[in-house]
């Protein structure tokens, strides 16, 4: 039990867990850092506390592999969370590591290896531990770029990365009391030393927050403002849904089609929403474009002019009276990414892919890859009457046997060579971006 004078209301995370997580398997990621590892302690005391089966919960490490000793840490922190009753998992971070951007690089990293055990396991929560000061130094670096309401709200409670909610439970509790917690405990933690690395941006706000502080700016200010825009962000979003419900249309190939009206018809905060929804989307993007290159976009359109831009990933195009939105052919990963059978893979931040066998004698059948189907795959299935907008072809989800394309599911095409017992998925995972947008079934051409 926790002794000595810790201000921690352990009550009140417990029902925001009830309420965030409830009684579904979940995820913790732990990093072996205070923060973290105070969460994996609070979490497993939750779990402890409830039924007497409680809630599955796994613990996620990720080892970078960028420093020595990653592996010895990765191994600590299994060591604790399975005196807590908690499974554990280490993912690591295989490959060439970047010789730039190395922070934005991990951070990408640990959520795709994350999120992709998440759904290989049926697993659709991820705990995650940010706190008041990360929330305080988000909204003092999008103020200094000038961000607007959404980033100045900086971290929800929930967001969905990957298809997996991301939940973020100490968002009001500061580091330092969860390291008194961790204390009152006698817990140890991790001490990142990039932590105190004044290359990096965060570092740097985070060393000068006593200087604002001395002005009156404090972390729990910052906070509070974080959560009051979020309660007009969430007016706003409301607004967006019924603007993407009038205007726009989304194909099962991760197409949106938003109707020109709007450009005239809603406010300009409205229109910017749902065309950075509409390429968030549609490019598998974590995060939207930034407000300065959605206001480009916009003055654009409103202008009148009719030629293809390209933004996030995405192309742009204009036509018959709407705003065609379409993954930009050329930034579809090409290189095929082996499958295994029941397997599910976010590919390319945009969709779930996999396949089922509906029998065991299918496991005798050749591996399967999925990519982009390209030039080549198209040459193919146009012989079959197949038709699509130039413009969203190239890009579209295609399953191969080596060099054999089997089956593009967007198109309804299945080979005569592909098993049949063999069923291929691939469903736009980003659809609740796109809440309150209606469906397309026919891709006309601009």
């Amino acid at each position: 039990m926790p002794k000595g004078n810790v201000i921690i209301d352990i009550e009140r995370l417990a029902g925001q867990l009830d309420r965030l997580v409830g009684h579904e398997p979940s995820a913790i990621a732990v990093s072996g850092g205070s923060d973290s590892m105070a969460l994996m302690h609070i979490a497993a005391a939750w779990r402890a506390s409830g039924d007497i089966s409680g809630p599955a919960l796994t613990v996620l490490t990720v080892d970078h592999g960028l420093r020595p000793g990653s592996v010895r840490e990765a191994a600590s922190v299994e060591i604790v969370s399975e005196g807590l009753g908690l499974p554990h998992e280490t993912l690591v971070w295989t490959g060439t590591k970047p010789s730039s951007g190395i922070s934005a690089h991990a951070r990408e990293a640990r959520y795709r290896l994350m999120t992709r055990w998440c759904h290989d396991h049926g697993i659709a929560k991820l705990l995650v531990a940010h706190t008041l000061d990360d929330q305080a130094e988000t909204v003092v670096m999008r103020l200094a770029r000038g961000s607007g309401v959404d980033g100045l709200s900086a971290m929800a409670p929930v967001v969905m990365n990957n298809g997996v909610a991301l939940i973020r439970p100490l968002l009001d509790v500061s580091r330092a009391d969860l390291q008194t917690y961790l204390r009152s405990l006698d817990r140890s933690w991790i001490e990142d030393p990039t932590n105190e690395d004044t290359a990096y941006e965060r570092v740097r706000i985070r060393n000068g927050m006593d200087a604002l502080g001395a002005l009156g700016v404090t972390q729990k200010g910052l906070a509070t403002t974080a959560r009051r825009l979020q309660r007009a962000r969430a007016a706003l979003d409301g607004l967006t849904a019924e603007a993407l419900h009038t205007y726009a249309r989304v194909h099962a190939a991760g197409v949106c089609d938003v109707s020109s009206a709007l450009l005239t018809d809603a406010p300009d905060e409205i229109v910017m929403r749902v065309l950075g929804r509409c390429l968030s989307a549609v490019g598998g993007l974590a995060y939207p474009p930034r407000q300065s290159a959605l206001e480009a976009l916009h003055a654009y359109l409103k202008d009148g002019h009719t030629s293809a831009r390209t933004l996030g990933g995405c192309q742009v195009a204009v036509g018959s009276g709407r705003i065609r939105i379409v993954r930009e052919a050329g930034r579809v990963p090409g290189e095929p990414v082996g499958l295994v059978a029941g397997e599910r893979v976010v590919w390319d931040g945009r969709f779930t892919v996999g396949y089922e066998l509906a029998s065991a004698a299918g496991a005798r059948q050749k591996a399967v890859n999925v990519r982009s189907l390209q030039a080549a795959g198209w040459d193919m299935v146009k012989q079959n009457g197949a038709v699509c907008p130039v413009t969203v072809r190239e890009g579209l989800v295609s399953f191969w046997q080596n060099e054999e394309l089997v089956a593009v599911p967007h198109l309804g095409y299945r080979s005569d060579c592909a098993p049949r017992d063999v069923q291929f998925f691939a469903d736009f995972c980003n659809l609740p971006l796109l809440e309150g947008a209606g469906a397309m079934d026919v891709l006309e051409a601009l």
